[in-house]
Formats: C-alpha cells, sequence, structure tokens
C-alpha cells in the first residue's frame, strides 16, 4: 500500500493525470486508506495525493462529494506532524478555492 500510495501521490501533482485519477475511483481508494490505514507513511502519502488533487479547482467538488475533506478531517486527530502537514495543506487547498 505504503508504495502504491506513493506512486499515486506523485502522479496526482501531474494535471494530466488528476482527472483520470478521479475517474478510476483514485479518490475512492485515497479516502479508504486515509480511514483505515495505521501505516503513517501511508497516510502521510494519501493526504498528500488529496492535497495535490485538491488544487485542481475543476474536480474539487468531486472531491468533496467522495469525501475527501471528511477524510482529511478525520486525519487532523494525528499526532505526526508529517501527516499533519500534508492534511493542513490539502485543507488550505480547498480553502483556496471556495466561492
Amino acid at each position: 500500500q505504503r508504495l502504491a500510495v506513493t506512486a499515486i501521490a506523485n502522479l496526482a501533482m501531474r494535471a494530466s493525470i488528476q482527472e483520470r485519477l478521479m475517474k478510476e475511483d483514485g479518490i475512492v481508494i485515497l479516502v479508504e486508506l486515509l480511514s483505515k490505514s495505521q501505516d503513517l507513511q501511508t497516510q502521510r502519502m494519501a493526504a498528500g495525493a488529496i492535497a495535490n488533487l485538491s488544487g485542481n479547482t475543476q474536480i474539487k467538488e468531486e472531491l468533496i462529494q467522495k469525501g475527501a475533506i471528511r477524510a482529511l478531517f478525520a486525519l487532523s486527530k494525528s499526532r505526526h506532524h508529517d501527516v499533519l502537514a500534508q492534511v493542513s495543506r490539502g485543507v488550505a487547498n480547498f480553502a483556496m478555492r471556495c466561492k
């Protein structure tokens, strides 16, 4: 899981890949990993992938509908600063694109 989510997070930085990740249910997988994984690196990378995706205004609504913000807020209880940094970045990206 750790290697797969790291690859997804890296791919999620590319705008050309972001819509494909959404169409292939990548966000569903990321939200599930955030909810279920106890591995800190997996949590950090999944939150980072969502943060990368949340910078794209064209897919923001779908991210919200599929539980991305809810998953980030649930992970905000983490005591690990690397995880919290990615959660904060994701929440900030969502906030910057609010209408």
